[in-house]
């Protein structure tokens, strides 16, 4: 099963992905969801959590976002074979690796992401309703709960 992120930058600029599919275009492509859990020493604080992704690869948008340790207000992590999907809240890369150590189109690549704050919505991701739904039909739900839904 695929996932997709899409990631926002300050004043909603998007780092741009390499998917096609139609829903998902300009999204990354998540190929799996690794970890997800508590993260200590993060650029965002103490208390902060962290997802681990392998996503299919890395734009350049993605590589300088990492180089200059940007904070980002939002990601979010689209489960559409669920009808799932999660609002992640200041957002900072950890880390950015390729799988073979450089990066290139053929390269799977390990995403870490420290997040404050982590909201689920259930129901098909819709990018017109989603600040709606974001404020209407929110759970926030624990780590334990998270990785179990994504990992299974």
């Amino acid at each position: 099963m695929y996932y997709y992120l899409k990631i926002a930058a300050e004043n909603d600029v998007i780092i741009k992905g390499a998917s096609k599919q139609a829903v998902h275009v300009d999204w990354f492509e998540v190929v799996t969801v690794d970890r997800v859990g508590r993260h200590f020493g993060s650029a965002i604080g103490h208390g902060a959590s962290e997802i681990l992704l392998t996503i299919l690869e890395a734009s350049p948008d993605l590589l300088r976002a990492r180089a200059r340790n940007t904070h980002l207000p939002v990601a979010i992590l689209d489960a559409p074979g669920r009808r799932e999907w999660y609002l992640l809240r200041e957002v900072v890369i950890e880390d950015l690796r390729a799988g073979a150590g450089t990066f290139s189109d053929r390269d799977n690549v390990r995403l870490s992401l420290a997040f404050a704050s982590l909201e689920a919505h259930h129901g098909a991701y819709a990018p017109t309703a989603a600040a709606g739904q974001a404020a209407k039909v929110f759970t926030s739900v624990g780590l334990v709960k998270l990785h179990r839904l994504l990992i299974r």
